[in-house]
């Protein structure tokens, strides 16, 4: 695990790491989840890809060169979600952790929304959101 110093903290804008664990999702579905990260206001980011063993190494390594800042990491076995998660923690250089699944898709100020830059940063917070689409319309819920 790195150790969070405060040579990778900034009191104005930390670093967030952003977590994907995916296993047999369509790698076009994971492209729009990495595509609404990278259009994201909040910078700075990294992202960080857990294979879980489920896709083909050709597709991952397709998905980690939309942007420098997406990095992957392989499982040589399936582990399942939660160990592919804790691998992304474990890699992760950012003061912060948010983690996107692989058929999510973000509205681009989500990290800027959910995080209170003047506030104190020590403590956890949980967030979600859905919403509900349908043909002719939208609604969030």
């Amino acid at each position: 695990m790195i150790e969070r110093t405060e040579a990778n903290r900034s009191a104005e804008r930390p670093l967030i790491t952003v977590v994907m664990a995916v296993y047999r999702e369509p790698a076009q579905m994971a492209r729009c989840a990495l595509r609404s990260v990278l259009d994201q206001t909040w910078s700075p980011f990294e992202i960080i890809i857990v294979n879980d063993s489920g896709l083909p190494r050709a597709e991952i390594s397709d998905l980690a060169e939309l942007d420098r800042r997406i990095r992957v990491i392989d499982h040589p076995e399936n582990r399942g979600g939660a160990a592919a998660y804790n691998t992304g923690i474990d890699a992760a250089r950012g003061e912060l952790i948010a983690f996107i699944d692989a058929d999510d898709v973000w509205y681009p100020n989500k990290l800027e929304t959910q995080l209170d830059v003047d506030g104190d940063r020590t403590g956890c917070f949980f967030a979600s959101n859905c919403m509900l689409v349908w043909k002719g319309g939208a609604a969030a819920v």
